[in-house]
């Protein structure tokens, strides 16, 4: 009890199972599901609608089984599904506030199991949660909400931006918008014909500690797969002696890696000197003939198309003699250049916009963190 020696004198420390108790929910198997205006709620969201419910809104619920420490608030009636677990009695407390509480509670440090992670009842139902009176609960929930409002709208701002840039992109790419200082016609070429090498990459031919925790920067699929326009570092990293053991080579900054296996058609360009894995074609453009920038965007639009080069009875894999002979319609350089550099500041945009939201939910994690121990008061 040592944690709550210092909370307001109209401050209680309660058991949870006394504040908010959590019960499992129902079985619903998705063959029953009747489309309707009633959200089913699993561990890790709203999935599906149905024509029943089975709990009067609002609610808070987080996952059971499967997805662990997502709480969910609904202000409709619902139906909860046997993945998660629904607060059943508010005891005259304030849902907002519960849902917040339970946020802050950090549930998936309570998940038990080596396959499906599950969450025991029993384990937060004991723990114990200093609590507010409900006016200053109330005012705690609107203050945390505002923060959510605009955590939300930073994120529909960010979604809009990547929607319009994506079409801004293909209409681009294919000169069906053009900027009226430029004439010209495009030409058609391929790949191969625009770049000074095209290789993939490889890996040390043994796992031997000596190859590895060098200082070469080494690029395998999962940089690949994160996303992200620009590597600048890498988590791996091998020695000289690991990059003469392999077929990897080193791969000049501001050229283009390209994954080619699995998770095929993603595309960043390297800001740095990197080696890569075999599952990486490593493309070195021939800056006379393609802007770096414009031929990233290409490579990126095209993955959308990019499936149907797969080859068949495979687990996903480019042949790289088709990535070679991908055919790509070029304008002059310059009017590259001016496409890279519209493309470019919207993803500037875009990034400035998810640090402001990185930022939002710091601010509001740190505040929710002060306002539900009483170390900052709500007024």
């Amino acid at each position: 009890m040592s944690e709550f020696k210092n909370l307001p004198s109209e401050w209680k420390v309660m058991r949870l199972e006394k504040v908010a108790p959590l019960q499992r929910g129902y079985d619903l198997p998705t063959d029953n599901i009747k489309e309707g205006l009633y959200p089913v709620v699993y561990s890790n969201g709203i999935l599906r609608f149905h024509n029943e419910f089975k709990a009067k809104a609002p609610g808070v619920i987080t996952g059971r089984s499967g997805t662990i420490g997502k709480v969910v608030y609904v202000e409709e009636d619902y139906w909860p599904h046997n993945t998660s677990l629904w607060v059943t009695n508010f005891y005259d407390n304030n849902p907002k506030f519960i849902y917040y509480m339970y946020i802050n509670l950090n549930l998936a440090r309570f998940s038990a199991g080596s396959g499906v992670p599950t969450l025991n009842r029993n384990d937060i139902h004991a723990q114990t949660i200093p609590l507010p009176p409900l006016d200053e609960q109330k005012k705690i929930a609107e203050i945390l909400s505002t923060w959510d409002e605009a955590i939300n709208l930073n994120i529909n701002l960010i979604e809009n931006k990547k929607r319009f840039k994506k079409a801004l992109m293909q209409n681009l790419l294919t000169a069906k918008i053009r900027f009226p200082e430029f004439k010209d016609e495009w030409k058609e070429t391929k790949l191969k014909d625009i770049c000074v090498k095209m290789r993939s990459g490889g890996t040390p031919k043994s796992t031997n500690k000596k190859f590895y925790n060098g200082n070469i920067p080494f690029v395998k699929i999962n940089n690949m797969t994160l996303g992200g326009k620009y590597i600048y570092d890498t988590q791996v990293k091998i020695t000289e002696e690991g990059l003469e053991n392999s077929s990897a080579w080193l791969v000049p900054k501001n050229s283009l890696i390209y994954s080619m296996y699995a998770s095929f058609g993603f595309v960043s360009i390297n800001k740095i000197e990197v080696a890569t894995s075999q599952a990486m074609m490593c493309i070195v453009p021939n800056l006379s003939k393609v802007a770096l920038e414009y031929l990233y965007y290409f490579l990126d639009d095209f993955q959308k198309d990019v499936r149907s080069f797969v080859e068949t009875g495979t687990q996903g894999n480019l042949n790289a003699e088709i990535v070679k002979n991908f055919k790509i319609k070029l304008p002059n350089l310059k009017e590259q250049q001016k496409i890279a550099e519209v493309l470019t500041a919207f993803d500037d945009e875009i990034n400035l916009l998810n640090l402001k939201l990185e930022n939002l939910k710091k601010q509001k994690q740190g505040l929710m963190q002060k306002l539900l121990s009483g170390k900052v008061r709500a007024k």
